[in-house]
Order: structure tokens, then C-alpha cells, then sequence
């Protein structure tokens, strides 16, 4: 039986396994209708009962004939048909939305009915999410994944990621469905995403501090956010547009906006038409990837530096080194983090940019403190003051959850060794830990820094190893900060050339992409503060070895896939 069989004949076995569980469910509970069809059951529960028990019929006939011409050619057709494709890609998303409504009510439908259909949901649901890994398995060339070192297209790299991303945010969707549903449990089990309640207020707070033109007035602190001058500035344009639900519409939707055409024009270039598959890898890249949902779930001014990021990238690739200091200036002026990719200027030997866009922070920040209520020279202490402040709360783990840098893993990792030993201990508080932090911080960065002088490399891969350390090496990094994972993350995924981990490389931001918190630490912190910094570590040292691959028969392989 070749490869190709074996996924017809695995897609029938995982079709029986899932007919016959929900057939139970739908045998052995009792039916919510207290009218009644045939014996214990409702009408609906009869059809439905019919429905599963055909669909397990035909698969079970499946398998046992499966040695026939015919049944391999029937769901042979099937599996590779673009039309059932795209139908069960329709019905794979519209339970999805049907399951997730359950928890937000979007569109009122009574908790009674939508209980008594939820068992013929999840079952078209799992089926159709079945049907479409196994398209996408049996539509790829098995012999080349044969191979020990696989070699993949930007095609398949784009559809690996856009499966992963599928599947990976359905399954944390059922999982946080279940468990605040049926087990009744309170945040944060109930949910991927922070605190319900303080929805949006990443936007919100910044906003309300600005709106008077005096953010870094002591008492805001608490709430304000952690941004540069030019941020509080961008905040108080917001808070110009009233109400504030309004300027809140009007910055999502910006967002959005401004993210899915750059996405296309980085994934698909200048291509005309876009088909129906290139329209799904933009809706799931971005309605269904966990960083987005998050930054979008807290409404963060990262979104901001996220489409600048963009710019920056669109024009420092097309060269236009000098005007992409602009968008680059505004993105560090709102956060410094974004402060480390003037190392690009530096290792492509830029000085000139450089000392532009060192210039462009420097006058966005001295603008804003012009404009705010006290003057430049107060403005300035003020900001000073506030700065320290804030910094002294980071790195005091105020704001230690939903993290994925290397500051608040290790300190997960202190305490929980520290609580074998029944030692409360906590790294936040050891002055000596923190400057050991610093240091190493520093010396990574000036050892990459270093590497990429010596070791000519790609953009793309630039990017990236640059964004990993910005992620991976402040105090703190929220997950909203993933989203400045793009850039590069599209700079790979449009790139034609071949280097023997693409496949591993893809692979590990699919999981980047996708909720991960299935467990909680410590009250909101989940394991998801564990895995995102190693997964990012690895992203690192798999790009640092991902080179290009020569060799006759992956080049044959890569033939095949092109």
C-alpha cells in the first residue's frame, strides 16, 4: 500500500473513531426536548442519530473494502477535490464560530438550543477539521518528506503554518470551552486570553492618562502603561475622537486594515488575483494566530509598532534605507524595545541611517514633551521620574504573566525549584540576579551583534535573530509583543530560496502562533511563560544553522515542489 493509500486508510479509521464516539453520546444521553419521536428520543435526536450512524456506516464500509480500486478512488477524489475542500473549510469555520459564540453570546442564540445541537457541532466540526489535514497531507509529495533533511516551497511553508495555526487555536478553543462550561471553571482556565474584565484597556488606560496632556503625573502610574513620550502623544490623538468606544473602533480597524494588505503584499507581491485558498492563509494569519487575538484582546499600542515594523522592512528591502528610518523612529519612540533592529543599520554598515534614526527618536521625544502640559525642561524630569518608576515595577514581576521573555522564565523556574525544597524564593527580589541578568543580556546582544558582522546573511534571517532577542531579553515581554514576529515571520515565508531547516523553522512558528495555555502556574501565569521562550530559542539556533542546502537529490526534491 503506497503512502498515499495509508492516508485514505487513516482518514477512514479516525472517521469511524469519531462517528461511533459521537453516535454514543447521542445514544446513551437523553435527549433535552421533552417532546418525543420514536421511544426516548426527540425528532431531532432521531435524525441526528441517523445522520452519524450513515456517515459511520459508509466509513466502516470504507475500511473494509479498502483493498477495492473503487474505494480508493472515491475518497482518493474526495481528499484531493478543491471544491469538498473549500466546503469543508466553510463548515469547519462556521462550527468554530458556532462554539466559540456559546461563550461570548455573540449572536443570542438560547444556551438551550445550542446545547441540545452541540454534539452534531463538534462532530462536524472534528470531521471537517479532519478532512482538512488530511487534504493538505495527501495533496503534498510524500517522497519528498521522505527525505532526512525535507525541503519545502513558500507555498507549502504558507499552508504548514496556516494548518498548524487552525488547528492549533480550535483545539485551545474546545479545551477552554470545556473546561469553563461543562467543569464550571472560573479565569483563567476558561479562557487563552487575559482577565475579561480588563478588556481593551491597554488602549483604554493610555488614552484616559493622555487625554489632559500631563501623563507622567505620579498617581497615573498604576495604570497608564509603560510607553516613551511619543506614545503618550499618539494616546492623546486617540483621545481626540469621542467617545472613546469610537476611537477604540477606529484603531482596531486601522489596524486590521493596514495589517492584511501589507500581509498580502509581502505573502503574495504583485499578483493581481488572489484565489480563494491565498484569501484563507490571510484570514487565519490574522483573525486566528494567538499574538494578534491577544494584542488585539488587550487593544496594545505593539499593534502600532507592529504595521511600522512593516514599513520599515517593505522599504529597507527595496533600499530606501533613509526613509525607512522614519517608521522605525516612530515604532522605537513608542516603545523602546524596537530600539535593538538599529543593529540592521549598523551590520549592513548604515552609519548615516543610523545617526537619522537616532535623530528621528530624539525629535518625536522632545516634540511630545514640548507638547505636554508643563513644558520640555519639567516634562523631562517628570518623564525621568516616571521611567525609573516603571522599570522598578517590571522588574519587581509586577507584571509577570502572559510573558514569553527569558527574565520572567527563569524566575518561574527559580520558584518552582525553590518549592521542592518547601523555600519560599523568588528572583525578582535578588538585587545580584537582576545584574547578572543585565550582563548577560548585553554580552548576547554583542555576540550577535558580532556574528552577523562576520556572516553575511539574508534579511530575513537578520530580522529574526534580532526580533528573538527583543523578545526574548527585556524584563518583560507580553504576548502581544509575538506579533513583532511578522515581519520576519513573512520575509520567510515569501522567500524562494532553499536551506535545509525551512521545514523545522516553519514548523516552530506554527507552535509560536498558537495558545499554549493549558495549564496554570500561579494564579494567570500558565505554561505558556515556559514554552513560548524555549520555542523562541529554537527559532533562534535553527536559524543560526538553517543554511542553504546543496545537494542533488533535495534539489530534485525542491523541483517537484516548485
Amino acid at each position: 500500500m503506497n503512502s498515499k493509500n495509508k492516508i485514505v486508510k487513516l482518514y477512514l479509521i479516525m472517521g469511524i473513531c469519531l462517528a461511533f464516539i459521537i453516535l454514543c453520546w447521542l445514544v446513551f444521553t437523553s435527549s433535552l426536548s421533552s417532546t418525543r419521536f420514536l421511544g426516548h428520543y426527540s425528532a431531532f435526536r432521531f435524525v441526528a442519530i441517523l445522520a452519524v450512524g450513515i456517515c459511520l456506516i459508509v466509513f466502516s464500509l470504507g475500511l473494509l473494502f479498502i483493498k477495492k480500486d473503487l474505494i480508493i478512488l472515491i475518497f482518493s477524489k474526495l481528499l484531493i477535490s478543491k471544491w469538498i475542500y473549500f466546503a469543508t473549510l466553510y463548515f469547519l469555520i462556521l462550527s468554530l464560530i458556532l462554539l466559540i459564540n456559546n461563550s461570548i453570546n455573540l449572536f443570542a442564540i438560547p444556551s438551550f438550543y445550542f446545547e441540545r445541537i452541540l454534539p452534531i457541532i463538534i462532530f462536524v466540526f472534528l470531521l471537517t477539521l479532519l478532512t482538512v489535514i488530511c487534504h493538505s497531507i495527501y495533496s503534498g509529495n510524500g517522497d519528498c518528506f521522505s527525505s532526512s533533511i525535507p525541503m519545502i516551497s513558500p507555498e507549502k511553508k504558507i499552508n504548514l503554518i496556516v494548518l498548524m495555526i487552525l488547528v492549533g487555536f480550535s483545539i485551545a478553543v474546545i479545551y477552554h470551552y470545556f473546561q469553563g462550561v461543562y467543569l464550571l471553571k472560573p479565569y483563567p482556565q476558561n479562557t487563552f486570553l487575559f482577565q475579561p474584565d480588563d478588556r481593551f484597556n491597554d488602549f483604554l488606560n493610555p488614552v484616559k492618562g493622555s487625554s489632559d496632556l500631563n501623563p507622567f503625573r505620579p498617581d497615573k502610574i498604576t495604570y497608564k502603561g509603560g510607553y516613551l513620550p511619543f506614545g503618550y502623544l499618539v494616546a492623546f490623538l486617540f483621545s481626540l475622537i469621542k467617545p472613546w468606544t469610537i476611537s477604540l473602533i477606529v484603531f482596531v480597524l486601522t489596524f486590521f486594515f493596514s495589517f492584511l494588505h501589507i500581509m498580502r503584499l509581502f505573502l503574495f507581491g504583485d499578483k493581481r488575483r488572489i484565489d480563494l485558498r491565498d484569501y484563507l492563509s490571510l484570514f487565519v494569519l490574522t483573525f486566528l494566530s494567538y499574538p494578534i487575538i491577544f494584542a488585539i484582546d488587550r487593544a496594545n499600542f505593539d499593534l502600532i509598532i507592529c504595521i511600522m515594523l512593516f514599513l520599515f522592512v517593505l522599504f529597507y528591502q527595496k533600499r530606501k534605507i533613509v526613509f525607512s528610518t522614519v517608521f522605525l523612529g516612530i515604532a522605537i519612540a513608542i516603545k523602546p524595545f524596537a530600539g535593538l533592529l538599529i543593529l540592521l543599520y549598523v551590520i549592513d554598515k548604515e552609519y548615516k541611517a543610523a545617526a537619522i534614526l537616532l535623530f528621528n527618536v530624539l525629535l518625536l521625544t522632545i516634540l511630545s514633551l514640548s507638547l505636554f502640559k508643563d513644558g520640555l525642561i519639567i516634562e523631562i524630569q517628570k518623564f525621568i521620574t516616571d521611567f525609573t518608576s516603571a522599570g522598578k515595577m517590571i522588574m519587581s514581576g509586577s507584571i509577570a504573566h502572559f510573558s514569553s521573555d527569558l527574565y520572567n522564565f527563569l524566575n518561574i523556574l527559580v520558584a518552582g525549584f525553590s518549592q521542592l525544597f518547601n523555600i519560599e524564593k523568588s528572583a525578582f527580589s535578588n538585587s545580584i540576579f537582576k545584574l547578572s541578568y543585565t550582563i548577560f543580556s548585553i554580552i548576547i546582544i554583542i555576540g550577535f551583534s558580532i556574528y552577523l558582522l562576520k556572516n553575511r546573511q539574508p534579511l530575513w534571517k537578520k530580522l529574526l535573530i534580532l526580533t528573538c532577542l527583543m523578545i526574548l531579553l527585556p524584563f518583560a515581554s507580553g504576548d502581544y509583543r509575538l506579533i513583532y514576529f511578522f515581519p520576519p515571520l513573512l520575509l520567510f515565508l515569501s522567500s524562494k530560496d532553499k536551506n535545509i531547516h525551512d521545514y523545522h523553522l516553519t514548523i516552530l512558528f506554527g507552535l509560536l502562533l498558537i495558545p499554549k495555555n493549558y495549564f496554570t502556574l500561579n494564579i494567570d501565569q500558565n505554561i505558556g511563560m515556559l514554552i513560548n521562550p524555549i520555542i523562541i530559542i529554537l527559532i533562534l539556533i535553527t536559524a543560526i544553522s538553517n543554511r542553504p542546502f546543496v545537494g542533488k537529490k533535495t534539489f530534485d526534491c525542491m523541483e517537484q515542489n516548485t
